[in-house]
């Protein structure tokens, strides 16, 4: 019999017609737990396997607040928070609230509906990041989350594991258009991680030139300002 680490297998290589095989020899299979402790459905998610997601949900999976926050499946959010309302404050196996898991993935809508159900811009994940909605925007690459999240007061400058802000990831990356939404909502250009960069200082590494121009513009600006 096929097992949840074969699931897991052809889950992450994208293979959907080997998911469906697996799930037709063991249907149980669609309701399991993989071996991290998650589930068919989130990694599916976490993996772009839209195809293995549509195989697990054909057979009768149905997602619950963090698959469906990460799928924005904003109709079934609102439908489990309505049924109860504690799931807003839970944390997944690996450590997000419905909150990461949105903003990570860009739905913004299912954000609002998160959001109107109480859902905290501030909350930590329970996982060594320790990092916020926010991060979890700028680690996805999401300047419209991320700007949701700041008009909804998300501090800009909160700092996770390592001393990072947003803004340390969005130099990273290279994201222009994030690190211009974090900037104008406020993110502090000279903020120093745990180990002493700044998010200019990272772009120059990374060699991601725009972002490194906006910052010292940015920086330029400030200064003349001051």
């Amino acid at each position: 019999m096929p097992t949840a680490e074969d699931l897991r297998a052809a889950i992450q290589s994208r293979d959907t017609e080997k998911v469906r095989a697996l799930l037709r020899e063991d249907p149980s299979l669609a309701a399991s737990r993989l071996p991290d402790g998650g589930t068919p459905a989130l990694f599916a998610i976490y993996c772009s396997a839209s195809g293995a997601l549509e195989a697990l949900l054909a057979r009768g999976v149905k997602l619950d607040v963090f698959e469906a926050a990460a799928a924005g499946d904003t109709s079934r959010v609102r439908t489990l928070l309505d049924a109860d309302a504690t799931l807003i404050t839970r944390h997944s196996h690996d450590g997000w609230t419905p909150l990461h898991l949105a903003a990570h993935f860009g739905h913004v809508e299912t954000m609002r509906v998160l959001l109107e159900h109480g859902a905290d811009v501030h909350a930590r994940s329970s996982n060594h990041m320790s990092n916020t909605p926010l991060h979890a925007a700028a680690a996805g690459g999401r300047p419209d989350a991320a700007a949701e999240l700041l008009g909804r007061k998300a501090d800009p400058d909160a700092r996770q594991h390592g001393g990072w802000a947003a803004l340390h990831s969005a130099a990273l990356s290279g994201h222009l258009e994030l690190a211009r939404v974090l900037l104008d909502g406020g993110a502090d250009a000279s903020a120093r991680a745990d180990d002493g960069l700044t998010p200019l200082e990272i772009a120059e590494a990374k060699g991601r030139t725009d972002v490194a121009a906006l910052l010292r513009r940015h920086g330029t600006e400030e200064r003349n300002a001051g």
